[in-house]
């Protein structure tokens, strides 16, 4: 196994090309979580209501990030707040929680940053895929888009690990900013 190997996980990673022209200031602001894989650590598989909000962008590149969900039961919101990084133009970009990484681990495969963002990780031992949206709940069309781009840009991706369709929409209580109150 060589060294690229053991950091990238036994899987096999995919390597969607880098975009040219990533806009940052663009990208701020509200995405509602469509779809994600099975079996995060971070989320259980039943959350709904996902968003994630990104803001306080710096020239730097480095930004906020505001990660919120809710419980199947529709309780109250919880999440965690954390920093972004996209060091240039490529969408390539680095999102910190509990420690830094060493790589990207937050790839911008596509957006047009006004209805979708396709997003994408490879970690040590498994492939991660977010289908995000501006608009809580989206069209069936939009979100086959989002899938046919995920699947022309990720050959080897296992797309059985992704989970049920997120449930967004009026039973949930959405206050992304809820931790800066």
């Amino acid at each position: 196994m060589s060294v690229t190997d053991f950091f990238t996980g036994i899987h096999k990673c995919d390597h969607p090309a880098a975009l040219t022209n990533f806009d940052g200031a663009r990208y701020m602001g509200t995405w509602y979580e469509q779809q994600h894989i099975k079996g995060q650590f971070f989320q259980a598989d039943d959350t709904v209501c996902t968003t994630a909000e990104y803001s306080n962008l710096q020239p730097t590149g480095h930004f906020v990030v505001n990660n919120t969900y809710q419980d199947a039961d529709f309780s109250q919101r919880k999440g965690i707040i954390g920093d972004g990084y996209c060091p240039d133009a490529s969408g390539q970009c680095f999102v910190t929680f509990y420690v830094t990484p060493n790589h990207t681990n937050y790839q911008v495969v596509d957006t047009d940053y006004d209805s979708y963002s396709v997003v994408y990780a490879c970690g040590l031992t498994k492939s991660f895929l977010w289908l995000l949206t501006r608009e809580a709940v989206v069209s069936d069309e939009l979100y086959n888009k989002m899938v046919g781009i995920a699947k022309a840009n990720l050959p080897t991706f296992d797309f059985s690990t992704l989970n049920t369709r997120d449930y967004q929409g009026p039973k949930c209580t959405y206050n992304a900013n809820y931790f800066l109150q």
